[in-house]
């Protein structure tokens, strides 16, 4: 084997992170603090909180992160007579009809036109709903710090719902307990029919 002379060291605190191996990257342990993106560091954090956020007219609501299922452009959607206001219709989602929920409605505000709409699926098949949003949502790291002491008061349809307030780069974001609210939005409908 033939020397191939003097090697350069590299101090230790500007030597590149050693790579996992790919079973070690599969194995779902959790990764050291270095190597963790921010955001991931940000969701150990006791005093972090990442929610999912969703913007209908001029309300930001807040969903837990993973409560969504997808974001897609709003297929077509078909109404149904004899129903609520917020109830758009029902949309072919995948090959499910998913109801869509209109919660500038609901909310008694209107959409930003200047927005794009998009649906966001939450569920699993015949349980799954459908919001209508403008823009796309976002991911948002809370600190506690920032949780108001009292939520704001918002339209009735939608108060009892409201879990937590959040004040975030100067927006009030509702935290709002999606799986209630489409759980009393489906005995509305099911008491209308």
């Amino acid at each position: 084997m033939e020397d191939a002379g003097p090697q350069e060291t590299v101090p230790a605190e500007s030597a590149p992170a050693a790579m996992l191996a790919p079973t070690a990257a599969l194995s779902g342990e959790p990764l050291a603090g270095s190597v963790q993106d921010p955001q991931s560091r940000a969701e150990n954090s006791e005093s972090a909180l990442e929610r999912y956020g969703l913007r209908v007219g001029d309300l930001h609501f807040l969903a837990g992160r993973h409560a969504a299922r997808e974001t897609l452009d709003p297929p077509p959607v078909y109404p149904l007579p004899h129903t609520p206001a917020w109830l758009k219709g029902l949309a072919n989602v995948r090959g499910n009809i998913v109801p869509v929920i209109d919660l500038a409605v609901a909310a008694g505000t209107n959409h930003v036109s200047a927005l794009k709409p998009y649906l966001v699926v939450f569920g699993q098949t015949e349980e799954s709903m459908a919001l209508l949003v403008d823009g796309l949502p976002k991911v948002l790291t809370l600190e506690a710090a920032e949780r108001l002491a009292s939520p704001p008061a918002v339209a009735s349809e939608l108060q009892e719902f409201v879990t937590a307030a959040y004040d975030h780069e100067g927006l009030v974001w509702l935290e709002l307990d999606f799986a209630r609210l489409f759980e009393a939005f489906s005995r509305r409908l099911a008491r209308a029919s």
